[in-house]
């Protein structure tokens, strides 16, 4: 009985080993497939900058599962291979989600939810940089997306919440070999090859303000 007993933890052990295992290789895999983390994954592409420091620090933190990185993942853009085929092009995420947690204004009318969430972490020290939207435009070549003939069917739009020390240029060098190498292909996506067309900065400076544009419509 007592040998049966032993024989029976042992085999619940690796059982448990084994689906703790592919848990964990199933949640790697999922953070794999979203482009925001697979530009912080290609950071050694860059020199050594300040924008390559805070993608590796990104990587690491998602790694492992900090509360931040999750939120700044949760505000980029992701595949949507389920609306693909009918047209949709904007995988866009959430722009002032992307910029709110850069701000320390809390919007609440109850101090009672800021407290709860100071608890247990410092909120002032959970961002470790400051954050920036930027937008990818890259086209497809699939010919299995519905068409209707207009003229930029065949673009998609990504939205990037990343760190606001890169530059346009930083991210158009790590996306360009992102789909050189295929990287960025989510099960061959539908037989699609990407080509990168530009990336855009969408910092509010408030330049705009000073254009001649400005000046003929006031």
């Amino acid at each position: 009985m007592l040998q049966f007993a032993f024989i029976f933890c042992i085999c619940t052990s690796l059982i448990l080993s084994c689906v703790s295992t592919n848990t964990e290789k199933i949640n790697n895999n999922i953070f794999t497939k979203i482009p925001a983390y697979i530009v912080a994954s290609k950071s050694q592409l860059l020199n050594s900058t300040r924008c390559r420091e805070e993608l590796q620090n990104l990587q690491t933190a998602v790694d492992h599962r900090m509360l931040w990185s999750l939120k700044v993942l949760d505000a980029s853009g992701v595949f949507k291979p389920v609306s693909f085929l009918f047209g949709n092009n904007y995988w866009m995420g959430s722009r002032s989600q992307c910029l709110d947690m850069t701000s320390t204004v809390f919007s609440l009318l109850s101090q009672q939810p800021i407290f709860n969430s100071t608890l247990f972490r410092d909120l002032q020290k959970e961002l470790p940089f400051q954050l920036n939207y930027f937008v990818a435009h890259f086209a497809h070549n699939s010919t299995l997306q519905y068409r209707v003939n207009y003229s930029i069917e065949d673009v998609i739009t990504l939205g990037l919440c990343l760190p606001a020390s890169c530059t346009t240029q930083e991210l158009s060098f790590i996306l360009n070999v992102i789909f050189n190498d295929k990287d960025i292909l989510n099960d061959n996506f539908y037989f699609s090859d990407f080509q990168l067309i530009q990336v855009k900065n969408l910092k509010n400076d408030n330049n705009w303000l000073f254009t001649s544009t400005f000046y003929i419509f006031w």
